[in-house]
């Protein structure tokens, strides 16, 4: 406890004086349109919405006081940045393979021990623009710490680098607290109120919004790498068979071909939408469809090869032990492949599944925590979306 309060005198100091310093050039740097909020009352959950690995500035340029961030563990993946982050900020650290019970208790012992916490309550950018799955356990919390919370939305952080983007677009980005639910507030909700609200607060569709405010994100080439992101085909259903280049996109499998604008839009003849989040739903519909169609355990319904197979180690660290190794979505589980090895796991036996950055795929298994990199762009989502039904859950 001694060493804990150490650490948090010092980031509180750090912060107290380097904020007001770099605000002011992350905010031009990101075209962020900041609104200054000073807590009422202390201490709080924060949550926001994620749509940008740049969200944590947003954040922090918006709501002027000290908290501990909920970082995901890929981002301590490098031990210098690991070092430094914890040097400067005291993070909550979500190793995926010590399941959610521990950082949800670090969370809470965090609140009653009167220190604020923030966390992105989707748990990971946005893939398609709108806010996916906020965990119920966000709002068991708040009733638990017996703490207020503040709701804090971002629009324009998707448009400005979707999820597969290599290259950041020029537009605007705002930020505004939506509510500041005080300790007495929540006491009058149930849990479920608590989680209505978060939800409510928290949904933004990146593409609704923008048809509204008609906002220019400027690229040269808006389309390239989407396939982190879109893989399956509207005209001939393929999965995992789409490509990109400069603002356009086409199947291998048939003559299918989409432009995206200056606004985000994509459009085809071939397509009755023009946004990712509706693009989104009939995809996974395609993964679903593979999945229930199947007849023959054994037959391969998706694959890539030349994938950088690394395992995670128990401090953190990822190592690399194969750069071409392969990857296989079958009707009721996955195999990963490498250096002659192979470990092929059953859905409903794999504990966490997702993906960060733009494409490395997180399994965890019983004796395994790999993280799957590729060299080419590929939607890990087909693997997650995969999963996820395999294990009875479609994907929101």
């Amino acid at each position: 406890m001694a060493k804990k309060q150490k650490s948090y005198r010092r980031v509180k100091f750090l912060w107290k004086y380097l904020a007001p310093v770099l605000i002011p050039p992350f905010d031009r740097l990101f075209h962020f349109h900041r609104t200054v909020y000073k807590p009422v009352e202390e201490p709080f959950l924060l949550v926001s919405n994620h749509t940008d690995g740049a969200d944590p500035g947003f954040v922090l340029s918006d709501v002027r006081t000290y908290f501990r961030f909920v970082s995901s563990d890929h981002v301590m993946e490098n031990p210098l940045q690991r070092n430094v982050l914890k040097f400067l900020g005291d993070p909550i650290i979500n190793y995926r393979k010590n399941g959610t019970d521990v950082v949800y208790n670090e969370m809470l012992e965090t609140l009653k021990s009167g220190i604020n916490v923030q966390l992105m309550a989707e748990a990971r950018v946005t893939d398609s623009g709108e806010t996916g799955y906020i965990s119920r356990r966000n709002a068991t919390l708040v009733k638990e710490a017996d703490c207020g919370f503040i709701t804090h939305r971002i629009t324009g952080g998707y448009m400005t680098i979707p999820r597969w983007a290599e290259e950041r677009r020029k537009g605007p980005v705002y930020g505004e607290v939506v509510h500041h639910y005080t300790k007495a507030e929540v006491a009058q909700m149930t849990e479920e109120e608590v989680y209505e609200a978060m939800c409510r607060d928290l949904y933004v569709n990146a593409y609704e919004e923008n048809r509204t405010r008609k906002k220019t994100y400027v690229a040269k080439e808006p389309a390239e790498h989407a396939e982190y992101v879109l893989y399956g085909c509207p005209k001939c259903g393929s999965v995992g068979r789409l490509h990109t280049k400069h603002d356009f996109m086409t199947c291998d499998c048939c003559d299918f071909r989409a432009t995206v604008d200056d606004y985000g839009f994509w459009h085809s003849e071939d397509m009755e939408w023009d946004d990712i989040p509706r693009w989104n739903e009939y995809q996974k519909g395609l993964i679903y469809d593979l999945i229930d169609k199947a007849t023959d355990p054994e037959e391969v319904l998706v694959s890539h090869d030349g994938q950088l197979v690394y395992f995670m180690d128990e401090k953190g660290d990822v190592n690399l032990e194969d750069e071409n190794g392969t990857i296989k979505m079958y009707s009721d589980s996955i195999e990963v492949d490498w250096n002659g090895k192979q470990v092929r796991m059953k859905g409903e036996d794999i504990s966490y599944v997702s993906y960060s950055s733009k494409g490395t795929l997180i399994l965890v298994g019983p004796d395994s925590n790999f993280r799957i990199k590729t060299k080419e762009p590929r939607a890990a989502n087909i693997y997650v979306v995969g999963v996820r039904y395999m294990k009875g859950h479609k994907t929101i």
